[in-house]
């Protein structure tokens, strides 16, 4: 890298939100069924602690540095539109 300060960037979008909101979307996006619910318990003995945590309790990541340092800008600004275009170019 060439700019901006060291450390840490997250390139994400704008919208952070937990799974159990872009999980369904994203299976509607691909006109598949709501992913079934599964106890946090089996999540942990299946995919592990931290796969667990991320999709349970994950909130999302700011982009503010990568903005603010590197003046980087998502392509799309929410993950609804990215997710939307995607599932449009995999038709």
């Amino acid at each position: 890298m060439t700019r901006g300060a060291s450390g840490l960037y997250n390139i994400v979008d704008d919208e952070p939100a937990p799974a159990a909101e872009w999980v369904p979307f994203l299976a509607r996006c691909l006109g598949a069924p709501d992913p079934q619910e599964i106890p946090a318990s089996l999540g942990r003995e299946v995919a592990g602690e931290y796969l667990t945590a991320q999709m349970t309790v994950g909130r999302g990541s700011s982009n503010a540095k990568a903005k603010r340092e590197l003046g980087w800008a998502p392509r799309y600004a929410t993950w609804r539109e990215g997710f939307g275009e995607w599932a449009k170019s995999a038709e």
